[in-house]
């Protein structure tokens, strides 16, 4: 098997990986695989769940590598949470840009599809669970981190800049939406409106705060760059 940079029964770098998915077979597959390879896995049923986790590895300065999304992955009980799995990548690739993202499925993507999520959301590497045994899994996180690292080891061009305003556009759009679909309960709840209701709106507020302020961030580079 290769290594992570590329040469034969080379040392190898143990990863931290994450599974989102709600399939608890599948994260036992996963989390077995990844032992077998050197690796550790957690895994997480929800998007809510992950980004603790994620936060909890990065303040322990123990970041992870790597997640695994499954594309089709329902995120919360809730229709105002994030969807599907392409939009759980988006996020994770505009707040965590060190972390490699694999998208899975159930059932197999034409090319044009897996081209254009790696276009217009960063896709690192896509793998089908149906085609799923080690040397593949072994293949995948390899050429995924190396992909990411060759995008971090230099500056941001200005097409890199766009894909990221693009995703933090996307992630603002999706919480206004969440923030909208919550004040509207609020409305017809009228004075009866809960403290669960209450807390939702303060959440997205500020969430949808902080995302702005990192699209006006990239819009200023981007500009400046132009400017150059």
């Amino acid at each position: 098997m290769l290594d992570l940079l590329g040469g034969r029964n080379g040392p190898r770098e143990p990863l931290r990986l994450i599974a989102i998915d709600d399939e608890a077979d599948w994260c036992a597959l996963l989390g077995s695989t990844a032992r077998l390879l050197g690796h550790t896995l957690d895994s997480a049923s929800t998007l809510e769940e992950a980004v603790l986790m994620i936060q909890a590895a990065e303040a322990q300065e123990r970041p992870y590598h790597g997640a695994i999304v499954d594309m089709n992955f329902e995120t919360g009980k809730r229709k105002i949470e994030l969807p599907r799995g392409k939009e759980v990548v988006q996020y994770l690739k505009a707040k965590y840009s060190s972390m490699a993202c694999i998208m899975v499925s159930g059932a197999g993507v034409s090319p044009e599809t897996v081209l254009d999520l790696r276009d217009d959301f960063d896709l690192d590497y896509y793998l089908r669970k149906d085609y799923f045994d080690i040397e593949t899994f072994d293949r995948a996180l390899q050429k995924a981190i190396r992909r990411v690292r060759a995008v971090r080891s230099g500056e941001y061009s200005a097409q890199q800049l766009q894909l990221l305003l693009r995703q933090w556009q996307g992630i603002a759009l999706q919480t206004s939406r969440n923030l909208a679909v919550v004040r509207e309960r609020q409305a017809l709840k009228g004075l009866d409106v809960d403290v669960a209701t209450l807390n939702e709106i303060k959440r997205y507020t500020l969430e949808l705060d902080e995302v702005r302020a990192h699209v006006k961030e990239l819009e200023q580079q981007i500009a400046t760059l132009g400017a150059n």
